[in-house]
């Protein structure tokens, strides 16, 4: 396959989705399971071409939402609209819209060019036509010389790349994938969410992924949403989740991230004094609409690549410098984890890219070194 490393969510005009009228709304959706509300209240448009991501952990009501939008499960309250068309009531047939399940679901007997063919030839479509779409999505897939084998004779990514090829042959107004990459070991995953990638930004699809894996989500998504307890409690694109979360769960939920207890000392203006003991320091935000007063509980969040580990503390302007020791060194071959322990005790976390190698180390387990970071780098989360 083609690899072009190209994130969706820097290629796209992300900015004029919201000036659209969206082609999948979620009206103030419900579903419950007896006493069990596996979606609650939901609210959500997705626009035309975007490649969305809904995640979040096992049982946060992802997948019951796709399986909503896809027809097989039905709102116990709320609206779906489909490309302007009130979806809600009606069967999966009925949906311009088709769905890629995690197991991929091929048919053993069939040829990889029947498989594709299956749901053409149910619409009862012309032969030629059929053929015609099967060349081109066995094209697009680069797949042609594998038209005439089963599924048993080919890989698991041929076999997800079939799947995808004939979910796409009926021409779908919406692709639905539930874990797509899911049954792939690390390296052919990493290697399929850019053809993944690709192959939706040639079609101009609308693609709505269901994972629970953080870095498929932020590598392939235009935008994400990211649920909890059946609700979504953020949406934006993948360096807004990241460098912005709303609150403490979806900080320490999408990526690693360090989380000092802190309290609010004063506000000034635009500015919040807080205190941290774990950190030892009081720190200083820029951020009128913080949601907390005086005498205020909160967190402090720093990304552990967002800090610098060094023998000398900083002395530039905005650096703030704890002391530490070294408790623990991963080596990732592109990178290094440090675990050091503050002198309050807190473990903290930090990664450093390795620009020489290993042996040439000038921090060892036992140092005592210092922990520092940019003020600005650090946020202030109230829950």
């Amino acid at each position: 396959m083609n690899k072009k490393v190209e994130n969706l969510s820097a290629s796209k005009n992300i900015e004029n989705f919201d000036k659209e009228k969206p082609i999948i709304e979620f009206r103030n959706v419900n579903k419950k399971f007896g006493d069990f509300t596996a979606v609650n209240n939901v609210d959500l448009k997705i626009y035309k071409g975007e490649l969305f991501s809904l995640l979040g952990g096992s049982g946060c009501g992802k997948t019951t939402l796709l399986r909503m939008l896809s027809g097989f499960e039905n709102p116990s309250s709320g609206r779906i609209i489909l490309d302007g068309v009130d979806v809600t009531d009606l069967p999966p047939y009925e949906r311009p819209v088709n769905m890629m399940f995690q197991s991929y679901a091929l048919f053993p007997h069939m040829t990889v060019a029947k498989n594709i063919a299956y749901g053409l030839e149910r619409d009862g479509l012309p032969k030629q036509e059929i053929q015609s779409r099967v060349q081109e999505m066995l094209g697009l897939v680069q797949l042609e010389q594998f038209s005439d084998r089963k599924p048993h004779q080919l890989s698991g990514g041929q076999r997800q790349r079939v799947a995808l090829a004939r979910a796409l042959a009926k021409h779908p107004k919406v692709l639905l994938l539930d874990e797509p990459l899911g049954a792939l070991d690390k390296k052919l995953r990493e290697e399929t969410q850019f053809e993944l990638m690709n192959i939706q930004q040639s079609l101009g699809t609308t693609f709505v992924v269901v994972t629970h894996d953080q870095e498929e989500a932020m590598t392939l998504s235009s935008r994400m949403a990211v649920m909890n307890s059946g609700q979504i409690i953020q949406k934006g694109t993948p360096r807004e989740v990241y460098e912005f979360p709303k609150n403490r769960h979806i900080a320490e939920f999408v990526g690693s991230i360090n989380i000092f207890d802190a309290t609010v000392d004063k506000r000034q203006g635009d500015k919040i004094f807080v205190t941290s003991p774990e950190l030892n320091s009081q720190l200083e935000f820029v951020n009128a609409q913080f949601p907390a007063k005086n005498g205020n509980e909160v967190s402090i969040a720093i990304r552990p690549e967002k800090l610098k580990i060094k023998r000398e503390a900083s002395n530039e302007a905005g650096i703030i410098s704890v002391p530490a020791t070294v408790k623990g060194i991963g080596y990732l071959g592109n990178q290094s984890t440090f675990q050091a322990e503050l002198d309050s005790g807190k473990s903290v976390k930090v990664m450093v890219q390795n620009m020489r190698h290993s042996s040439d180390r000038s921090i060892n387990i036992g140092d005592a070194v210092y922990i520092s970071w940019h003020q600005q780098t650090a946020l202030l989360l109230a829950e």
